[in-house]
């Protein structure tokens, strides 16, 4: 079976620092290529160090501007020059990992259904658990057990709006608001300075699908080999339907291995293996998997 192998430039920094901390021009290494990426966040785990916990897989056409995206994305600057996002943020500072993944696993099958995400805050007791922003309007009345129309956050301001000086956190005004505000804070802090991240190529990709003249995608791979289209137009091209697929099967491996990733993965999926060896001394181990092997998934 065709096997993808993922690695890191993080891996051949001249001087990686220890304990972790990231900085932006370590963005340099990363190829300019079409690809899949697995980014997350290398904090302390308890018994193992600190280890690279994943948390989204995604695909792009070009991985620099994708993996630098992610991290942009949660200190991209507003017109008033504060730092803004719409992602969900779960509490890595006070919650361990495998309890993060649990959450995260109810979170995304919950968002595959129709209806209120107020069944997601609901089902997983919002007051214990690790989800500690989300955007929507309803959000904060039920995390801190306010009433109805407490919280004033609209949809789609995004964290600023809930964490600024006289932001909603500040104008609900209860200890457990000014709290919730720190943690979001504490959080934002780790995803800048924690971040890390993995990555394959399509180049190599192909390499790997062309070697089994039966694989699913081996006439994709031959038709993205002559055209390079990624995509055509408004349309998938053969490069985006490989990447699509490899980023559905990844997300289905690494949750068979106790990883849960909230980022929307394709429900495309063709057979592959994926060889994690050359990060799996950074790869945060949840289902004691023995670590003396090559982790191949």
């Amino acid at each position: 079976m065709a096997t993808i192998k993922f690695e890191s430039n993080l891996l051949q920094l001249p001087n990686i620092p220890s304990p972790w901390v990231f900085n932006p021009s370590y963005f340099e290494g990363v190829p300019i290529s079409p690809g899949v990426y697995i980014v997350g966040v290398k904090i302390p785990v308890n018994g193992q160090g600190e280890k690279f916990c994943p948390l989204y897989v995604g695909i792009m056409k070009d991985l620099s501007v994708k993996i630098k995206g992610h991290w942009d994305i949660n200190n991209k600057f507003t017109a008033s020059g504060e730092l803004n996002s719409f992602k969900e943020i779960f509490d890595i500072a006070n919650f361990g990992i495998k309890d993060i993944y649990t959450d995260m696993r109810v979170y995304n099958a919950t968002k595959r259904k129709k209806g209120s995400l107020l069944d997601f805050y609901l089902k997983i007791s919002c007051f214990k658990s690790s989800l500690i922003w989300f955007n929507d309007s309803s959000f904060f009345d039920v995390k801190l057990n306010l009433n109805s129309g407490t919280s004033k956050y609209n949809s789609g301001n995004g964290h600023i709006d809930s964490i600024k000086i006289g932001g909603d956190l500040d104008s609900i005004g209860t200890i457990q608001s000014k709290e919730l505000k720190g943690k979001i804070n504490k959080v934002k802090e780790l995803y800048t300075h924690k971040y890390y991240y993995a990555y394959c190529t399509l180049d190599n990709i192909f390499e790997e699908i062309i070697r089994e003249s039966n694989h699913p995608l081996y006439k994709t791979a031959v038709t993205y080999k002559k055209t390079k289209e990624y995509k055509i137009g408004r349309k998938n091209g053969p490069g985006k339907i490989i990447c699509e697929n490899i980023e559905g099967e990844l997300k289905k491996k690494l949750f068979n291995i106790g990883i849960c990733t909230t980022a929307k993965g394709n429900q495309r999926t063709a057979p592959f293996n994926f060889d994690l060896s050359p990060i799996q001394l950074e790869l945060v181990n949840i289902s004691n998997w023995d670590e003396t092997k090559d982790l191949i998934i």
